[in-house]
């Protein structure tokens, strides 16, 4: 058909009188024509593509160092995550410290003094930067382990390659949020109490007389939540060493907590049986930093010091806080969209 088709346009061209040979060129002209502007049509689609990609992700090198750089700056903490073909994935907190040429060095958290099964392992990193009024843009990058080495009466350090890109995103299922540590009329979260998880007969103590003192009282003790969703909490304590022995070794924490409800004086109460999941001490400054996984919410019980646990949804968390997240994320997203 291809055929049949050339033969005709080229008999109809010659019955113009025309010679052959400008047939043949008039073709070619055509056919670059043609090419040129296929050409420029994918050139202009790949950068309609790059500009779309590149609100989501980095891959520029002087951009993923300007990023880096920053977080360093402001010693943002990165949470580097162990690739593992097992669900349960291990995370620690690091400082990033140093940026060379083709690696990142980061602090290793103090109590990890034997780094060596660290290396040569892929992890996907996590952190954020801090951008207008308590709002904060979240970042995650793949890469690999490369070396740990630990000099005499310093912290280990871990190398990993200079990732080739960086990407938008939080680490979580759910919605994190970061409320103000002081008092503002979006919110107010304060963890009011810390316990050991306390157990009897391998289930959790329902008996709240029973669980002693709490290891910590807001009230007393400098404390704040610097980030919450419905799948957990992180809380920072600003005289870390003085609790690092009594917290580092618990693996569950019953921790209660209140978040003031938008718009209202009255708060929203929760008692929670906690899994740590991170553990990280700042040498220099002394805060501690624990990432708490809720497990069980705490309902009341027959009498005012008995509760009865109910299992946490790991794929859901809790509703409750999940809501509360949502709609203190869309009104701090008005109040910056104001001061702009």
């Amino acid at each position: 058909m291809n055929a049949y088709l050339f033969d005709n346009l080229r008999k109809a061209f010659h019955s113009t009188g025309f010679s052959p040979e400008l047939f043949y060129i008039l073709l070619l002209i055509l056919c670059i024509l043609v090419l040129l502007s296929l050409g420029y049509g994918i050139s202009l689609f790949l950068k309609k593509k790059e500009k779309y990609t590149g609100v989501i992700s980095v891959s520029t090198p002087p951009k993923i160092r300007e990023l880096l750089t920053e977080a360093m700056t402001k010693r943002c903490k990165f949470e580097v995550l162990f690739d593992s073909h097992s669900s349960k994935k291990e995370s620690i907190h690091c400082s990033l410290m140093d940026i060379t040429k083709d690696e990142l060095v980061l602090d290793l958290p103090f109590a990890i003094n034997s780094p060596l099964n660290l290396t040569r392992k892929k992890v996907t990193c996590y952190f954020y930067l801090p951008a207008k009024k308590d709002f904060f843009i979240f970042y995650n990058f793949s890469s690999q382990t490369i070396a740990t080495y630990q000099k005499e009466g310093q912290l280990a350090q871990l190398t990993i390659a200079l990732p080739e890109s960086i990407t938008l995103g939080q680490k979580r299922n759910f919605l994190r949020v970061h409320p103000p540590t002081t008092s503002t009329s979006l919110s107010d979260v304060a963890v009011i109490r810390l316990w050991p998880a306390q157990f009897k007969d391998d289930q959790l103590q329902t008996n709240a007389k029973l669980w002693g003192d709490s290891l910590l009282y807001s009230k007393k003790d400098a404390a704040w939540t610097e980030d919450i969703s419905q799948g957990g909490l992180r809380l920072v304590i600003q005289n870390g060493k003085k609790y690092e022995q009594k917290l580092k070794k618990l693996t569950m924490l019953f921790v209660y907590f209140s978040i003031k409800k938008h718009g209202e004086n009255n708060s929203l109460r929760y008692m929670t049986n906690c899994k740590v999941r991170s553990f990280y001490l700042d040498i220099e400054t002394g805060v501690l930093t624990l990432g708490l996984q809720f497990l069980h919410q705490a309902k009341k019980g027959e009498s005012p010091e008995l509760v009865t646990w109910e299992k946490v949804d790991p794929e859901q968390g809790i509703e409750s806080i999940g809501n509360w997240a949502f709609l203190f994320h869309i009104q701090e997203h008005r109040s910056n969209s104001a001061l702009n």
